[in-house]
C-alpha cells in the first residue's frame, strides 16, 4: 500500500492560500512526513510597506523590507532573510527607486547582499539620465548555494548628478521586494 496524509496548503498573514509553493516528498521505511518534511520552513517574500526616503547618493543601504506576504518558517527579522537550512536557493528580487530632488539619477543598483555585505548574491545595475521623480527599477532573480544559518538583505545603491541629493525607495508588494524559496537541500 500507500502513503495516506493530508497536504496543508500555506497561507499569507492575511490567510490567504498561496496558490503556487514547492512540494518536496520523500519517503523512506517506516517513516511519517511532516508539514517540514513537504513545505520545508523555507519559503519567504517580504517588501517594502512605505517609502523609505533620504538615501544618500553614493551609499549602499539597507531596504528595510518591513512588510511580509508569507514567511514559512519565520526567517525574516529585522530587514534580513535567514537561510534555515544548507541548500540551493532562488532568490528573485526587485529594487524601485527615484530621485526626489532637482537632479538626475544617473545609476541604480539593487542586490541581495549576503548579511556581512562581504559579497553580493545576485544584483543589476542600470545606468542612463532619469530625471526627478521618474521610476526607475532593478530587477534580477539567481540561484544561490547557502549554509544554513547564513543571511541576506536587499540592497541599494544610486549615483545622482548632485552629491546632495538624495533617493526614495519606492514601496509596494510588486514595487521592492525580496522572494527566496528553497530550490533543493
Amino acid at each position: 500500500g500507500g502513503v495516506m496524509g493530508e497536504i496543508i496548503i500555506p497561507r499569507t498573514n492575511d490567510g490567504n492560500e498561496i496558490r503556487k509553493f514547492f512540494l518536496k516528498v520523500a519517503q523512506t521505511l517506516n517513516s511519517t512526513l511532516t508539514l517540514e518534511d513537504t513545505i520545508r520552513d523555507s519559503l519567504a517574500r517580504a517588501y517594502l510597506g512605505s517609502n523609505q526616503i533620504g538615501v544618500a547618493d553614493a551609499t549602499l543601504t539597507t531596504v528595510e523590507l518591513d512588510t511580509e506576504v508569507f514567511d514559512i518558517g519565520d526567517n525574516f527579522a529585522s530587514y534580513i532573510y535567514t537561510f534555515p537550512v544548507t541548500g540551493y536557493y532562488q532568490i528573485n528580487f526587485r529594487g524601485l527607486g527615484f530621485c526626489a530632488t532637482a537632479h538626475n539619477l544617473t545609476s541604480f543598483f539593487a542586490a541581495v547582499a549576503d548579511g556581512t555585505d562581504t559579497n553580493f548574491l545576485v544584483g543589476t545595475r542600470l545606468y542612463g539620465s532619469f530625471p526627478q521623480n521618474v521610476l526607475i527599477g532593478s530587477t534580477g532573480s539567481g540561484l544561490v548555494y547557502k549554509v544554513a544559518g547564513a543571511t541576506a538583505k536587499l540592497r541599494v545603491y544610486a549615483d545622482m548628478d548632485n552629491a546632495a541629493a538624495t533617493l526614495t525607495v519606492y514601496a509596494g508588494a510588486a514595487s521592492t521586494y525580496l522572494d527566496v524559496y528553497l530550490i533543493s537541500t
